[in-house]
């Protein structure tokens, strides 16, 4: 099957006045009997963009929040959000680290640590060891 095509940006009802961008999204088939399975490090603002795109596209999306009202919200919206706060030593739970190992595609959309020099999947142990 040939990739779908998805609009972003630009107002519909005022074609013309704003570009809008045409990305193509695979079809989350092609990745096997489980379909495409993104997981994102950072589910903020830049990345929700691309998981609610791939949602849409029949993709099963989880990744990583650091607030609890958060996860909740973006689960009521149909993302697998999981808690996870590296530098106040809140780790990811066992059905977060399941999502990592399950997942075709990996994003890490985090910033460094407070401390500005590490980042923070590659820093914590229990994360690398379910990206090998």
């Amino acid at each position: 099957r040939t990739p779908s095509r998805v609009r972003c940006g630009g107002d519909p009802a005022r074609e013309g006045t704003r570009p809008g961008v045409s990305i193509s999204v695979p079809d989350p088939s092609s990745f096997g009997p489980n379909g495409g399975r993104i997981f994102c490090f950072g589910l903020g603002y830049t990345s929700l963009g691309l998981i609610n795109t791939l949602k849409r596209a029949g993709w099963h999306v989880s990744g990583t929040c650091r607030d609890e009202a958060r996860v909740s919200s973006l689960r009521a919206a149909g993302v697998h959000a999981h808690l996870w706060r590296p530098d106040d030593v809140v780790r990811m739970d066992a059905d977060g680290i399941d999502a990592v190992l399950g997942a075709t595609h990996v994003l890490n959309s985090t910033p460094p640590n407070a401390d500005f020099d590490r980042d923070p999947v590659l820093s914590d142990a229990a994360c690398t060891d379910a990206l090998r």
